[in-house]
């Protein structure tokens, strides 16, 4: 039974989303606030994130070597070099997405496609999940 109310909702969900019109060029602005107060989060996130203090407490370690000098000092080089290199990766997605970003935002073809895409995908997931053997 929740089987099938699940698969119900992701038809319908679907549906809703191929009967809604196309919005072309939705102020990105209005919809996610102030740019301060996003990035704010956004740092908040990544900081307290524990997958990243994890990963350099298993990662780093393996390429400190108590033969070439002081292991702190090895260790803020490399975590200053892996932020220097994620700061110009970042960047670049930044900017490159700001552009791709604005063109597809204002094209109604895209949006169209993306309507298309996104309901056909809701439906066919509920349909898997409704004629799923498992339970």
């Amino acid at each position: 039974a929740i089987k099938l109310a699940g698969a119900a909702y992701l038809i319908g969900t679907g549906v809703i989303r191929l009967l809604t019109p196309v919005e072309v060029g939705t102020d990105v602005a209005a919809q996610f606030g102030d740019a301060r107060k996003v990035y704010r989060g956004a740092v908040m996130v990544a900081t307290l994130n524990p997958k990243t203090a994890l990963f350099f407490l298993a990662f780093v370690p393996q390429f400190l070597s108590p033969d070439r000098g002081s292991m702190a000092i090895q260790g803020v080089l490399l975590g200053s070099m892996f932020v220097a290199i994620a700061l110009v990766s970042d960047s670049l997605y930044a900017l490159a997405s700001g552009s791709l970003g604005e063109r597809l935002r204002t094209s109604r073809r895209f949006a169209e496609i993306r309507r298309w895409f996104t309901g056909g995908t809701f439906i066919s997931l509920g349909l898997a999940a409704a004629f799923s053997r498992e339970r």
